[in-house]
């Protein structure tokens, strides 16, 4: 048993008695009226206390300090000289919220045993957890460890939810499984991981700089995907190249065509690297954009409040500044700024495509970043 699943199994035993507990006290949130009398008001149970809901409380706390420290460490933490030096909140809770922000993270309570409002069964509980006082699970937990008789009351219900909501999600860090599934098939994926009393939330972020911001500890990732080998996905590299010529504005006429590409016939083309067709489909945009300029100031100022001037990938490459294009320069530089023009073009219409497509049919992997 690796220590993963040794946590998981401690999470699990108290989540089953936090179910057995429920067969005994209606844990629900709503304010009730006997027979519609104000004066015979049901309490919210969340407030119900007992020496056993403490027990629990006191159990999570622990299983928390023990896992906290398990993370730390497991993820760059820098270990004490001496294990009681080392604070579970202050040291290890803070180290991994820089990781992950915690404050962000979601966790649904999606029990049928229990009747909660949204106020309660939508939990962040591991926010403001590396700071004092600022977390009730916590400071509950701090009470009945150092006064349990004193502090009874503070054992209850609410406090219990949330210092098994905070164990829960730092088990599922722990245990960091990856998932696997086309896109279209994420929300169909099962996010409480085993338990019966709660789910993180769906991932939705799919760039690993946002990650902190999305409520679900998971994100989203495509594999990179070889052009041709996307291309098959939904249609052969002839039928796609066909289609993208012909909706090109002044192509659709077939003399067109084979001036552009000289030789080459429909099944030619579609023999060459993707990369060449667009650096002479750009190349033959902007011959046609200039063809009817004369004079070199016009060309210069054309060319210099242009697209393709201005393009990414021009500007990494392009030969002269700006104030050294000249006469004898500028056809060149023109004719090199629409090679960059096609390959920039080539990346815009890979990726229109590519996202509808992937989401369809492409493998994802979900992970804890």
């Amino acid at each position: 048993m690796n220590n993963s699943s040794l946590y998981w199994q401690m999470y699990m035993k108290l989540e089953s008695e936090l179910i057995d507990l429920s067969h005994y006290i209606y844990i629900s949130d709503k304010v009730s009226s006997y027979n519609n009398d104000p004066d015979e008001l049901t309490p919210n149970q969340l407030y119900v206390y007992s020496p056993y809901i403490a027990d629990l409380i006191v159990r999570c706390g622990v299983e928390i300090e023990a896992i906290s420290k398990e993370l730390y460490l497991k993820n760059g933490g820098k270990p004490k000289k001496k294990d009681y030096q080392l604070s579970f909140d202050s040291n290890c809770l803070k180290h991994l919220h820089n990781k992950w922000n915690f404050d962000n993270k979601q966790v649904n309570i999606i029990s049928l045993h229990f009747d909660l409002s949204d106020e309660y069964s939508i939990l962040f509980p591991l926010k403001d957890a590396h700071k004092k006082h600022k977390t009730l699970w916590k400071t509950t937990y701090q009470d009945l460890k150092h006064n349990r008789y004193k502090n009874l009351n503070r054992g209850n219900i609410k406090a219990l939810i949330e210092s098994m909501a905070a164990l829960y999600l730092l088990n599922i860090y722990n245990i960091n499984e990856k998932l696997y599934c086309k896109y279209g098939e994420i929300r169909n994926l099962d996010y409480s991981f085993g338990s019966k009393i709660f789910s993180i939330e769906t991932p939705i972020f799919e760039n690993k700089e946002d990650f902190k911001a999305s409520s679900s500890p998971y994100i989203i990732s495509f594999g990179d995907v070889d052009i041709d080998k996307f291309l098959n996905l939904e249609q052969n590299k002839k039928d796609y190249l066909y289609r993208f010529l012909l909706n090109q504005s002044g192509i659709r006429d077939v003399n067109v065509f084979r001036s552009i590409f000289e030789d080459y016939d429909l099944d030619g083309i579609s023999q060459l690297p993707i990369e060449d067709v667009f650096k002479e489909l750009g190349k033959y945009r902007v011959r046609e954009k200039y063809k009817s300029l004369d004079s070199y100031k016009e060309k210069l100022n054309t060319f210099t409040n242009s697209d393709e001037f201005k393009g990414e990938l021009y500007q990494q490459h392009k030969e002269y500044l700006e104030e050294e294009l000249e006469e004898n320069n500028i056809d060149s530089a023109i004719e090199l700024s629409g090679i960059y023009y096609g390959l920039e073009l080539m990346q815009k219409n890979i990726k229109e495509i590519r996202m509808p497509m992937s989401k369809n049919e492409q493998i994802c992997e979900i992970f804890i970043p």
